[in-house]
């Protein structure tokens, strides 16, 4: 029988999940929606994933932040080395000089210091007017694959789970085998030293003995790695003791009704969602783009005080001299235009790449869904006939074991009843697994 074992990554094992394991055992019988529930809690590439909405959070509180006006101190000191000296006309300094004359002014001091409050404030900027209602698209978008990632992550759990149910019951059918071959060679053993059988039926028998020792070692084997898949994929970590002490409560049949009532719809909505947030990103950011061409105005303002000396001497107080002013300022873009209207061009291409991604998304999943039930429809009618033929099958070899014992059939006859038996046994676990996996299928191609 094929099994799927579901691995996470090895770097997202970290030290927090062994912790919270050891502190919160595994019940003494674990149904599905508590191995789901603990997988939400533990499952760290799910916990990563919901990290992203508190990401998207603090970038929407940061967007609305950005409205407050932006107010800070500066201070800047200078030692000017070489003071800028000009020629100026003698008669702007004394009136009474002769005209055509001119003297050399210096122009500041060696030692400057400028130091006050600064506000800046953009009361229309291009580049940010869509910034928080893109934030909070981003946010809700988020919210949404969260929620998406939730639910594959309860159906990799329900996919792990039927697949230890499976296993499981594939382990118990090799037992009871290798039980009945065990009892059946005792009894042929006793037959051939009374001479009933001859030697070639016996060594068949040791044979039978021996593929159905084959048969549980594998069984075992696939039963062990079908809990390991799920425990990984529920965070803990499946150490021998665990291993030891899962025990799944619900059965297949169980499952499979659960996932046979689930429509899709609430799933397809999720995805529909989805696809909706990122059009109007695409679209806000086409708006955002086409606004670059607006110039941008702000509020601009100053309040603080100027020193100037000689020498750098900061308690004397007659060297400092106030300077404050508000005004606006206007920046409007003229060569930036060029790489604006590019900016453009590169949005409105990507939103229509992002519809047309949409429609072929929607097409196949839409063709996806309708392959998915004709799937189920098929799946569903193999997995009850090869029920029936299992039912059957058994019947006939308890008819066929019943006359073996009483000396009304040979070994050879009972071996053939024993290997149909068998073979329906493998074909009816099959069909269980292809079936649920198939139920498990719909639900996540809807999201």
């Amino acid at each position: 029988m094929k099994t799927f074992l579901l691995y996470t990554p090895v770097w997202l094992l970290l030290l927090s999940t062994a912790v919270y394991a050891q502190d919160q055992p595994l019940p003494e019988k674990l149904t599905l929606r508590q191995a789901q529930t603990i997988a939400q809690q533990n499952n760290q590439q799910y916990n990563a994933t919901v990290l992203n909405e508190n990401i998207a959070d603090e970038q929407l509180k940061k967007a609305k932040s950005d409205k407050i006006p932006d107010i800070y101190a500066s201070s800047v000191l200078h030692n000017n080395l070489i003071l800028q000296s000009t020629p100026i006309p003698t008669e702007v300094l004394d009136p009474t000089s002769p005209t055509n004359n001119t003297t050399i002014v210096r122009f500041g001091t060696p030692w400057d210091i400028s130091a006050g409050f600064n506000l800046q404030y953009d009361l229309f900027n291009p580049v940010s007017f869509h910034q928080v209602k893109e934030k909070k698209i981003n946010k809700q978008l988020s919210e949404v694959e969260s929620r998406i990632s939730l639910e594959n992550l309860k159906l990799n759990i329900a996919s792990g789970y039927g697949a230890v149910l499976i296993a499981r019951k594939q382990y118990e059918l090799a037992v009871e085998d290798t039980v009945k071959s065990a009892d059946m060679l005792a009894y042929m053993k006793a037959l051939k030293q009374e001479g009933k059988i001859n030697d070639q039926d016996f060594y068949k028998g040791q044979m039978d003995m021996n593929t159905s020792k084959a048969t549980l070692l594998q069984a075992k084997s696939i039963y062990q790695n079908a809990k390991v898949a799920l425990l990984q994929d529920m965070g803990y970590p499946a150490d021998e003791e665990t291993l030891k002490n899962l025990d799944l409560q619900d059965k297949i049949e169980t499952l499979i009704a659960t996932y046979e009532d689930n429509g899709q719809e609430s799933a397809l909505a999720l995805s529909s969602t989805k696809m909706q947030l990122q059009t109007q990103t695409s679209e806000y950011q086409l708006k955002s783009a086409k606004l670059s061409f607006a110039p941008t105005l702000s509020l601009i303002g100053y309040f603080g005080s100027n020193y100037y000396g000689d020498n750098l001497n900061l308690f004397e107080g007659d060297k400092f001299y106030g300077n404050s002013y508000i005004g606006l300022s206007l920046t409007i873009p003229i060569t930036h235009s060029l790489q604006t209207y590019n900016s453009v061009k590169e949005s409105q291409w990507r939103l229509q790449q992002q519809e047309l991604r949409q429609k072929d998304d929607l097409a196949q999943k839409q063709a996806l869904l309708i392959q998915d039930e004709n799937t189920i429809e098929a799946a569903r009618a193999q997995y009850l006939l090869h029920k029936k033929n299992m039912d059957l099958a058994e019947k006939n070899y308890n008819i066929q074991e019943a006359l073996f014992y009483e000396g009304r059939l040979l070994p050879s006859d009972l071996s053939k009843a024993k290997y149909t038996y068998k073979q329906e046994q493998t074909n009816y676990l099959q069909s269980v697994y292809t079936y649920f996996t198939s139920l498990v299928k719909r639900e996540t191609d809807a999201l």
